[in-house]
């Protein structure tokens, strides 16, 4: 998991929870009312859903890319 956890707003649009994937290169993000408390996940699949095919195979395609950092997260 990242660390500090990256989560987006009930009120987020679907764009804005995909650069959170696509900047953080992550596939799900938990979704946090205003005093914190979890009450959803979005996925990659879900932005299928609303997303063209080619934002949503974009989508794919950046978060899936390899980086340096993603290789120093551990998990246990």
């Amino acid at each position: 998991m990242s660390s500090p956890v990256i989560t987006t707003k009930p009120e987020d649009n679907v764009e804005d929870c995909c650069g959170e994937m696509e900047r953080n290169q992550i596939r799900r993000v938990p979704v946090v009312d205003e005093s914190g408390t979890c009450c959803g996940m979005a996925a990659q699949a879900d932005t299928a859903k609303t997303l063209s095919e080619h934002e949503a195979a974009e989508l794919v395609r950046d978060v899936s890319q390899s980086t340096q950092e993603a290789s120093r997260v551990a998990c246990c």
